[in-house]
């Protein structure tokens, strides 16, 4: 593990300690350097971090209000009660998370509860949040839908590689007519296949969003895309013929 000053007179506000084979036993040593120092952004992915090191890491915020504002944990053996502690970091009032990166965390629907307490919180600042390979199905996209239609601050979700289908896409939907932050959505590599109805809803959904740029789903089983004018934020350029 890297040595740092733990004061607050470190000046390090970047660390990254991406593939470097930490374990849990190593959070204990990284939730001293985010209480005791200004770090900002903390790179973990790709190593062995498992539940025990998230719940650590999420003892460095209760009681705390850390500087941290971006957490990347891809590719960390995570169970859902590993990914639900993250997830809780969002939810407490002294974070100030503005990206959070899971991917291949196992946070399934269990985890979107706390995620969507957090995006209905007028405190909450995420503005990037990455849920790619996380488990998650469309009962759990309803209820974060529902929120998403209320946020203000989220401007990247990534949502790809889970198992959402109709309902949830319905859901996300519904939620962007109500939502002007979101700019880019990722659903792409889904398992369940969009029907022509979930993909119309998906586009009449963005019509009435003034915000979103960039939407990416898979169509027929191919990668596809639907972007908006940014200059003026007028027409859908979908690459795919819709109905």
């Amino acid at each position: 593990m890297v040595r740092l000053p733990k004061d607050k007179a470190c000046n390090i506000r970047r660390l990254n300690l991406s593939h470097n084979d930490i374990n849990d036993v190593g959070c204990i040593s990284i939730a001293k350097i985010i209480n005791v120092t200004r770090l900002a952004h903390l790179d973990l992915s790709f190593n062995n971090i498992s539940d025990w090191g998230a719940s650590t890491i999420l003892a460095a915020f209760e009681g705390n209000q850390p500087p941290l504002r971006d957490i990347n944990m891809e590719a960390n053996p995570l169970s859902f009660a590993g990914g639900v502690d993250i997830c809780k970091i969002l939810a407490l009032p002294q974070s100030h998370i503005t990206h959070l990166d899971l991917r291949g965390a196992k946070v399934t629907d269990v985890g979107i509860p706390y995620l969507a307490e957090a995006l209905k919180s007028h405190q909450c600042s995420i503005a990037s949040l990455n849920l790619y390979d996380c488990q998650l199905t469309d009962a759990g996209i309803m209820k974060l839908a529902i929120k998403l239609s209320v946020n203000r601050s989220l401007r990247v979700l990534g949502l790809g590689c889970n198992c959402i289908g109709d309902l949830g896409v319905l859901a996300l939907s519904q939620g962007l007519r109500m939502n002007n932050t979101l700019e880019e959505l990722d659903l792409s590599e889904n398992d369940m296949a969009l029907s022509r109805a979930g993909l119309n809803a998906l586009i009449a959904g963005m019509s009435k969003n003034t915000s979103l740029l960039d939407l990416r789903l898979d169509v027929d089983g191919h990668p596809h895309v639907i972007t908006r004018n940014p200059l003026n934020g007028q027409g859908l350029y979908p690459d795919f013929e819709s109905e």
